[in-house]
């Protein structure tokens, strides 16, 4: 019975079920976009088609030039409705265009799917066209002699123009300069953009009429290929036609060398005939050329210095170099430590200034002088001793033979100290002084302070040491006192109780021996043995 009735239950229940799924309706929404034609040429019309249904939609028609929202719901909530939508395709010019349809739809039921649409693919190829040229010319001549010639020629040329193939690639490439990336593989073709030298782009295909695809800015594009190269181009860098140093062996120049100085000047002796120059330019390619530093004669030259850069830039430093007659004698060099002459040394100027204003404690200068002939001996006078106010120095150079005396002067001007500063720095020497002597003072205390400590807790120490000693020893002697004491008076003890026993034996004994008569007032002890009256 049970079985049955159970039976009837599931029956119901699949009854049910089937009564449901008859009575309910599949409303599926869908949107789709498709093209009347993938594949035309240019100026062929296309018609891009946008059909959408739906109970409610948000679909957006994007690419190709061509943009809209296709937003709307219908009003009948139990059924989907159907939209459609037509745009027309820009054709004029050759290429691949890709028209998309994006969004989501819901059906009747509630249902939402997103991403609903897809896309679609028109290529636009070039025209082929036939051209028929039909040319007749007809050449009259008139010569002396009447003569009529018609010459007729019909040329027909038939020129077709085919669609260049591309063969699939998918490489980096950069531009080797400033190029534009144009909408189609011709140079009259609407440019797309631009690329500066270096910059990368993607190659697609590569064409056999000499047009590269790329891919820029997300579209499909066209550059020639001869500007594209895999390797990337080096920057370029700035080109700076001026040198970075430049020296001259055993000579100095003047003013010192700064790359944005072009004149200089130089002194030499009579022996130099050229100079050793050392030249280097900031610009690593840039080529230097060095011109009238030979065979330099007596007064003065003019050495030239170019640098030229690999785009022709060019600047020009210019040299003057006085080339003495005849050596004459003096010094090569003058320097005092620490102070500086009033200008440059020259060994044909003879008188310099030299300011002690900041040093005026000073009292001698440290002087370094050296002839410019050897064996010529350098004597300097005036320079021990230096006086507040104007000193002069004199610095002879003498030849080894002593025909030839050159003399050199350096005025010294020593400014007076101020009386304050010398105030102050006295009072400065006198603090530290007595700063110091008070610091060794209370140093010197404290040491000998530590010291009495030391010694007196050394002191304490052995006492202490001294005592626990004693009281160590005394402690140990009155124990061993005690302890006898006490063994003392133990055996006195038992020596009295050991002597009382003794004499009361005695006594119990003599009692024993003794007669006491009874008519004797006064008894008198008898001894053991016989006795008589």
């Amino acid at each position: 019975m049970k079985k049955i009735f159970y039976k009837i239950i599931i029956f119901v229940i699949i009854l049910s079920g089937i009564v449901l799924l008859s009575n309910s309706k599949i409303y599926a929404a869908s949107a789709s976009i498709s093209a009347n034609s993938k594949e035309v040429n240019v100026g062929d019309n296309v018609d891009i088609n946008v059909s959408v249904n739906a109970a409610t939609w948000n679909m957006k028609v994007d690419g190709a030039g061509i943009s809209d929202s296709i937003i709307g719901y219908n009003a009948d909530d139990i059924a989907n409705t159907t939209t459609t939508k037509s745009y027309k395709l820009d054709t004029s010019k050759p290429g691949t265009y890709t028209v998309s349809l994006s969004g989501d739809v819901t059906d009747a039921n509630g249902q939402t799917s997103g991403n609903q649409g897809g896309s679609v693919t028109i290529k636009v190829s070039e025209k082929k066209e036939t051209q028929t040229q039909t040319q007749t010319q007809t050449q009259s001549q008139t010569k002396t002699q009447t003569q009529t010639q018609t010459q007729s020629q019909t040329k027909t040329q038939t020129q077709t123009t085919q669609e260049p193939t591309f063969s699939n690639s998918n490489k980096t490439m950069y531009a080797t300069g400033d190029i534009n990336v144009r909408n189609s593989y011709s140079a009259v073709s609407s440019i797309a953009g631009s690329l500066k030298k270096g910059d990368a782009v993607t190659v697609v295909g590569i064409g056999s009429n000499g047009w590269s695809k790329v891919t820029y800015n997300g579209k499909t594009a066209y550059i020639k290929t001869d500007l594209l190269t895999s390797t990337k181009p080096e920057e370029d860098k700035p080109k700076n036609a001026k040198l970075n140093s430049l020296k001259i062996e055993g000579v100095n120049l003047e003013p010192e060398f700064n790359p944005e100085t072009l004149d200089y000047k130089a002194n030499v002796g009579k022996d130099v005939t050229s100079l050793k120059i050392d030249a280097k330019a900031e610009d690593e390619k840039a080529k230097i050329t060095i011109e009238g530093n030979e065979k330099l004669k007596a007064g003065e030259n003019t050495v030239k210095i170019s640098v030229t850069t690999e785009d022709g830039a060019v600047t020009t430093y210019l040299i003057v170099v006085t080339k003495s007659e005849s050596e004459t004698l003096g010094l090569a060099s003058l320097k005092i430590d620490g102070i500086n002459l009033n200008e440059s040394f020259k060994t044909d100027k003879y008188e310099y200034t030299v300011d002690l204003k900041g040093k005026e404690y000073l009292t001698k200068l440290n002087i370094t002088a050296k002839a410019n002939k050897e064996k010529a001996t350098v004597e300097i006078i005036g320079n021990d001793n230096l006086q507040i106010g104007e000193n002069v120095i004199t610095i002879m150079v003498k030849s080894e033979d002593g025909k030839e005396n050159v003399t050199y002067q350096i005025i010294v001007n020593k400014p007076e100290m101020n009386n304050s500063e010398e105030i102050e720095k006295v009072n400065n020497t006198q603090k530290f002084l007595y700063i110091s002597i008070a610091i060794f003072a209370i140093a010197l205390i404290l040491i000998i302070i530590i010291i009495i400590r030391c010694i007196k807790k050394s002191k304490e120490s052995k006492e202490d040491e001294y005592n626990i000693d004693n009281e160590n020893f005394l402690g140990i002697n009155n124990q061993d006192n005690i302890t006898e004491d006490i063994y003392n008076i133990k055996n006195q003890n038992i020596s009295n109780e050991n002597q009382d026993e003794t004499n009361k034996e005695k006594l119990y004994d003599i009692e024993k021996e003794v007669d006491f008569p009874d008519d004797d007032i006064e008894k008198k002890p008898r001894k053991k043995g016989k006795h008589s009256r």
